[in-house]
């Protein structure tokens, strides 16, 4: 039911998404176990499995806002020294008619961390690499 309403919601709101979204960079987060990688499905929007993450705040650097977003939807507390900014630039990317601005960042762990899903996520799973290129920047393996 609250993904319904997250679409609905999304869906609703479309021209202010429309205008808003390329004012904003966001941050993706590849996290990554061996040959796989977290994937999410947000509550709000379209029902579609994407990286974890969010928008960047003012002032907020690629890595701070990476690490945020991981602690706000998924409770992972990870060291600094675990992730890796992946883009210099951020990617614009358009996705239903929406352009987004994108970076992305990698975060390698040895093994699967304990998730706690927050309110902004309907479920999670794991996913080899192969199927999340469309997710990546150009060219990640």
């Amino acid at each position: 039911m609250r993904n319904q309403f997250g679409t609905v919601f999304f869906y609703l709101l479309w021209p202010l998404v429309w205008f808003y979204a390329p004012l904003t960079i966001r941050v993706r987060v590849i996290l990554r176990v061996d040959d796989e990688a977290l994937v999410v499905e947000n509550w709000f929007g379209p029902k579609s499995w994407q990286l974890p993450g969010g928008g960047r705040k003012r002032g907020e650097s690629v890595i701070e806002a990476a690490r945020r977003e991981l602690k706000e939807e998924l409770a992972l507390k990870l060291p600094v020294d675990k992730f890796v900014q992946l883009t210099g630039n951020a990617i614009t990317s358009s996705h239903s008619g929406l352009i987004f601005r994108y970076h992305f960042v990698e975060v390698r762990l040895t093994s699967k961390p304990n998730i706690t899903t927050s309110h902004e996520i309907n479920s999670y799973g794991w996913r080899h690499i192969s199927e999340i290129t469309s997710l990546t920047p150009g060219g990640y393996q």
